[in-house]
């Protein structure tokens, strides 16, 4: 069966529950066997362990109700530590909830800078945005509210349940949720206007970026400008960052289905 959702709303299933949130967190930093989610010691950062909010069974619920969204995806199968006649999964947090969720960013910074070169570096994307990727790559490591108003779904999963879906629907389906207003055209943004609409002071790293960059002004005027200006004064706080965050192995980029929309200025000065 197939269930009806939104971007607002997956962003809220995100956001709503410490459990949920924090299994995204530990799960974007590398990946992780049921068993040591459920037994989930102190992480740098995250107040709660995850068996400390809930008990065993709403864990294993709730990475159910993650991969029915696509937030989380099996990257492996291992050795179960506890039955050595059977295999388990390890589970990796997915791009989509960094782009549905501006605080998973701020709150894994690290992580998400390596999910987002990673998604940055695929042959299809980077066909797509040519020589306009590196500008693009630094606003949306700077600005996750940003980049979670930039980005559009190109392609439907490889398997498609059994209910009829339009093109367009297909594209929309992420695990057993269709978002009615994911877009799935690479409409072009319009920089100044997405510039005032962010609330958040930049992410460190993407900050550094755009203050190196020297083809920013050219995109901005105005009071884009003004914006832009504003915002590059000072980075977020963030958490210390001193802990291993994996590479990504591949599956949690979903097939490459999830594309950035480049900014109009980009389209006409870049191309």
């Amino acid at each position: 069966m197939i269930y009806e959702s939104s971007l607002a709303g997956m962003r809220r299933d995100i956001t709503r529950s410490d459990l949920r949130f924090n299994l995204l967190r530990i799960c974007a930093r590398m990946p992780r066997m049921i068993h040591q989610l459920i037994h989930a010691p102190d992480y740098p950062g995250i107040e709660k362990t995850l068996f400390s909010l809930q008990s065993e069974i709403n864990v294993t619920i709730e990475i159910g109700e993650c991969r029915n969204r696509e937030l989380l995806c099996i990257v492996d199968r291992v050795q179960d530590p506890w039955n050595a006649k059977m295999q388990t999964n390890l589970s990796r947090t997915t791009i989509l909830p960094f782009l549905l969720s501006p605080e998973l960013c701020y709150a894994e910074p690290k992580a998400y800078e390596i999910y987002l070169h990673a998604w940055f570096a695929l042959p299809q994307v980077k066909d797509e945005l040519k020589d306009s990727a590196a500008i693009l790559y630094a606003f949306f490591l700077a600005f996750p509210e940003i980049a979670g108003r930039s980005f559009y779904a190109a392609a439907p999963r490889d398997e498609l349940p059994d209910e009829p879906l339009d093109e367009r629907g297909a594209k929309r389906l992420f695990g057993w949720y269709q978002l009615h207003d994911m877009p799935v055209e690479p409409a072009p943004q319009h920089l100044t206007r997405l510039l005032i609409g962010v609330r958040r002071p930049p992410l460190p790293a993407g900050l550094a970026l755009l203050r190196a960059n020297r083809e920013i002004g050219g995109l901005v005027r105005g009071t884009g400008r003004i914006a832009l200006a504003h915002r590059l004064r000072r980075a977020a706080r963030v958490i210390s960052q001193d802990f291993p965050v994996e590479e990504l192995a591949g599956p949690e980029l979903l097939g490459g289905r999830l594309r950035p929309v480049p900014f109009a200025e980009l389209m006409s000065i870049v191309h």
